[in-house]
């Protein structure tokens, strides 16, 4: 009996060790893109996978109509863009089909294929877009032909607020690109795993409520929210605490916020709320603006306290608590008579740079009992993520959100030479935080860093995901899945000379003749389509315009450089390639101080 026991029991382990591979050979095959093999072996598997010339797309009765209409005419348009795939034959190689399962949760999805069919299944319609994104993202386009995805599995995101900030100011291409180009990106973005939009009155250019382009901005932001909305984001407000307009109120102005680490800025002109009438006026200024946008009932509110805003007066400093923390408050319940379920996010932007106790009074503050109008706290700086969120606990246990800064580092005018790829960059940032965050708000002034907002968006979606799968996906979507290698090294040799001359003021002549070679080399293989959309134009005009620029930075002063680059004319062909692009002033008339900030440095 014994033996028959021994005998059984070895049996039930072998059955079950051999299960458990199974499984975990399962789990690889689900996961195929994610992280059981390389992207340039999936490449390898996609394109002898065949090329598919014909398909349809199902969807199931239960998706609502409209919503229905919307998906499917997404699929199309950016399979069209990229192919010359037949859609919608009665007789196709494979046919696509979504669908909804209640069962699972709203964001959550799977896609399974089998039988010359590829099933699409999410718990919502936010998650069936998302469903759309991971297919059309890791499916394979080369030469105008399609080779449909081999990703199989489930996934569901690990942070639940996956937003971006348009900082729609500066007339840069948030506040002045066509409707159609702004909806077609909201879209793209969408499909990515963002899930919520928040922009910025541009207070900071504008004269009054009455100036001429107060309502156009606001028709603008009212465009953005629609696109948004259609494809299930949330949308909100960023509002500066006390900010001003242009034309300042000199018997409110603000105290200049110290900055000995120049960190903290004092743009704009800023209203005192310890004035005799200064939080009136701050808080008329955002009554008007709500009677102004309308009858939107906007889902999300974030408060900011420095660069724009702050005041170091006896009655307000330090600003990050003592007079941040009431305006703060007032402004919340004023906008929650116009939506009572607005989620606010509190910004700790610059809180104890330099060091004054603000994240140590931020607790406090609700230990005694206050800050239950706090949904979120957000924090993030220049560099490194700030030391107190990451050694301490939230004040208030509130989720913790940050705030990439994907636009500016170390370059000026911001975008103004092309794209901005920091992969790398923001992978190594994110190790910082993964843990601690539940998503947040990238920081964006253009499209030039679409690709930095790609990487974000993944991580936020998948905390551990390995970067190389994030850049094949945007690589083998955005571009050619053939020429990942090429694209891969042009953006990364982009990054290290970038990061190099930041830190070190040094560049690699190596890495920028090899990144011109690799543009020119890979311009002449694209198709026609994809080499003059915008995406590859901005990359292949940085790498052009690094070529020039760096000797230049080099051997001229600063006071000369913009002199000497504008003195070559392959540098000012590139540029003013870039300034339709981006939809700026043909001409930089000096009308908005800040519109050079956005724009390649062009001059008359």
């Amino acid at each position: 009996m014994k033996f028959i026991d021994k005998h059984l029991i070895v049996t039930i382990l072998v059955l079950f060790v051999f299960t458990f591979l199974s499984c975990k050979q399962k789990e690889k095959k689900n996961n195929l893109f994610w992280d059981s093999i390389d992207p340039a072996e999936y490449f390898e598997n996609l394109q002898n996978s065949g090329e598919i010339k014909s398909m349809k797309i199902v969807i199931d009765d239960h998706v609502d109509n409209r919503f229905a209409s919307l998906i499917s005419s997404l699929i199309k348009d950016r399979i069209s863009d990229r192919s010359d795939v037949v859609l919608d034959t009665p007789s196709p190689q494979i046919t696509v089909s979504l669908s909804i399962d209640p069962k699972m949760s709203p964001d959550q999805y799977s896609i399974f294929s089998g039988n010359k069919k590829i099933t699409l299944t999410a718990g919502g319609e936010s998650g069936l877009l998302y469903a759309v994104g991971r297919f059309l993202h890791t499916s394979g386009y080369h030469n105008r032909k399609f080779y449909p995805s081999l990703w199989e599995g489930n996934s569901t995101p690990t942070s639940s607020l996956r937003g971006i900030y348009f900082a729609t100011h500066f007339f840069n291409w948030y506040q002045v690109a066509p409707y159609h180009e702004v909806e077609h990106y909201i879209e793209d973005l969408a499909l990515w795993g963002y899930n919520a939009i928040v922009v910025v009155y541009p207070i900071i250019n504008l004269d009054s409520f009455q100036d001429p382009e107060a309502d156009k901005v606001i028709q603008q932001m009212r465009k953005i929210f629609d696109c948004a909305k259609k494809v299930k984001m949330e949308v909100g407000m960023i509002f500066v605490g006390n900010a001003d307009f242009k034309i300042p109120r000199k018997e409110l102005a603000a105290t200049p916020n110290p900055d000995p680490l120049g960190r903290r800025g004092n743009n704009g002109n800023n209203v005192c709320p310890s004035k005799p009438g200064g939080t009136e006026y701050i808080l008329k200024n955002v009554d008007d603006f709500y009677k102004k946008l309308g009858d939107y009932k906007l889902d999300l509110l974030c408060l900011w306290p420095y660069d724009e805003g702050g005041c170091a007066c006896a009655n307000c400093y330090p600003w990050g608590v003592k007079g941040y923390l009431p305006i703060c408050e007032k402004i919340t319940t004023l906008v929650r008579r116009y939506n009572p379920e607005t989620k606010v996010i509190l910004s700790t932007w610059m809180y104890d740079t330099p060091e004054e106790g603000e994240w140590v009074a931020l607790k406090e503050y609700f230990d005694n009992g206050k800050g239950n109008w706090i949904n979120y706290i957000m924090a993030d700086a220049h560099e490194d993520f700030p030391r107190y969120p990451l050694e301490h606990s939230i004040p208030g246990n509130r989720p913790l959100v940050n705030f990439p800064e994907i636009s500016m580092w170390g370059l000026s005018p911001w975008g103004g030479y092309g794209a901005n790829p920091l992969p790398h960059r923001f992978f190594n940032l994110w190790k910082q935080v993964k843990d601690k965050v539940t998503g947040g708000f990238p920081y964006s002034e253009g499209i030039y860093e679409d690709i930095n907002k790609v990487v974000i968006s993944q991580l936020y979606w998948d905390k551990n995901i390995d970067l190389e799968n994030i850049l094949a996906m945007y690589i083998g979507y955005e571009y050619d899945f053939t020429y990942f290698d090429q694209i891969k090294a042009l953006i990364e040799g982009i990054e290290k000379n970038h990061t190099n001359w930041v830190l070190n003021r040094q560049y690699d002549r190596e890495i920028l003749n090899n990144c011109l070679k690799l543009a020119r080399e890979t311009d002449s293989a694209l198709t026609p389509e994809t080499k003059n959309f915008w995406r590859w134009r901005i990359l292949y005009i940085r790498a052009k315009l690094d070529y020039i620029r760096y000797p230049i930075l080099e051997s001229e002063t600063k006071k000369h450089y913009h002199e000497a680059l504008n003195s070559n004319p392959e540098a000012v062909d590139a540029m003013q390639k870039l300034v339709k692009i981006y939809h700026a002033m043909e001409i930089d008339d000096g009308s908005c101080l800040q519109h050079s900030w956005v724009r390649p440095p062009l001059r008359k």
